[in-house]
């Protein structure tokens, strides 16, 4: 009897766990609960274009959604693709970069459209080969000045990865403080960049949403000297 009652809590356990993972449909929820997140991202070690959509219940952590018949999400008329894993949809171009729209229905068939701007481009300075972990550096970029809306973030990883952020309307550089840069470990490093706008999105639902664009510069190697 208690090997019964052994055998049944596990099956009971199993049950709940695969009940927990499984990610809600648009179908069973309020359509004007339903919060959206479009990522739009270029990136030119790669020279591909990435357009994303997210689909969550009220807000931006809540309960991600995978979109039930007859609701669809397409970037410039291409249906995007549900990447189970990732909880979200996708569609990567390697055509010429440019502007596009996001087209979401919901189950009501109500439309909604988001236009997606190409971010301004971001690169490293031409030259820069080291960077000396006990003191402060300061780093321009080439490409425009910080508008707003915009940050500009600098990932070192040597050992470990350091993130460094610039945030101010007007800025041209960025200063990565010695503070973060001491727990970089000397030698072979790889520092990247990129330009990212975050705003509300203009046509959504009563929980609304908000539209990422991003520009990746160049990954670039370097060495980091003490």
């Amino acid at each position: 009897m208690k090997g019964t009652f052994t055998k049944l809590g596990l099956v009971l356990i199993v049950v709940l766990f695969f009940s927990s993972c499984k990610r809600e449909e648009s179908l069973t929820t309020d359509q004007n609960r339903i919060y959206s997140e479009y990522n739009y991202t270029y990136d030119a070690n790669s020279n591909k274009t990435i357009a994303e959509a997210e689909f969550r219940i009220g807000n931006s952590t809540g309960k991600k959604l995978e979109l039930s018949y007859p609701a669809t999400v397409r970037f410039n008329g291409e249906a995007l693709s549900w990447r189970r894993l990732a909880g979200n949809y996708s569609l990567t171009s390697y055509a010429a970069p440019g502007n596009g729209t996001f087209k979401y229905q919901d189950t009501d068939e109500q439309v909604y459209q988001n236009e997606a701007s190409l971010q301004k481009s971001v690169e490293l300075p031409f030259g820069l080969t080291s960077i000396n972990k006990k003191s402060d550096f300061f780093l321009p970029w080439n490409g425009d000045p910080v508008k707003a809306g915009e940050t500009i973030e600098v990932t070192i990883k040597a050992g470990t990865t350091k993130r460094f952020r610039a945030n101010i309307v007007g800025s041209t550089y960025i200063t990565l403080d010695r503070n973060s840069l001491i727990g970089l470990v000397p030698g072979q490093a790889k520092i990247e960049i990129e330009r990212v706008q975050i705003m509300p999105i203009a046509q959504g639902t009563f929980a609304g949403g908000r539209m990422i664009s991003t520009y990746k510069g160049r990954t670039i190697n370097i060495t980091i000297t003490e």
